[in-house]
């Protein structure tokens, strides 16, 4: 009897054990794409011929974890450059941002008529 009690329990500590909670957190970067994009802005819009340097970003926030599992990250540094990279070969995307450049002093004349 001790003995089926005692396999009674090792399973049932096996069961709950193996049905732990893993939890996997999977983020839409919208922040670096909001960056790449300001970046695209920039670059594309700005004064013709005069590409504008971008400063580089400040150290990334960090926090202090106690994992007993480490995290694994998929994202990689420089997610921003890379976007805006990506969207620099689409012809018509770099077209698009160029008309629209050409049209802000109008627009910013338009403004100032007020």
């Amino acid at each position: 009897m001790k003995k089926k009690m005692k396999f009674l329990v090792v399973s049932l500590c096996f069961i709950l054990l193996s049905c732990a909670v893993i939890t996997v957190n999977i983020y839409f970067p919208e922040k670096d794409v909001k960056e790449a994009y300001k970046l695209l802005e920039k670059e594309l819009m700005g004064p013709e011929g005069k590409p504008q340097e971008t400063t580089p970003q400040g150290k990334p926030e960090s926090s202090l974890q106690f994992e007993l599992v480490t995290s694994a990250y998929a994202q990689e540094p420089g997610l921003p450059d890379k976007i805006a990279e990506n969207v620099k070969k689409m012809p018509d995307v770099v077209n698009a941002y160029k008309e629209m450049g050409a049209r802000i002093a109008d627009i910013d004349r338009l403004r100032g008529s007020d």
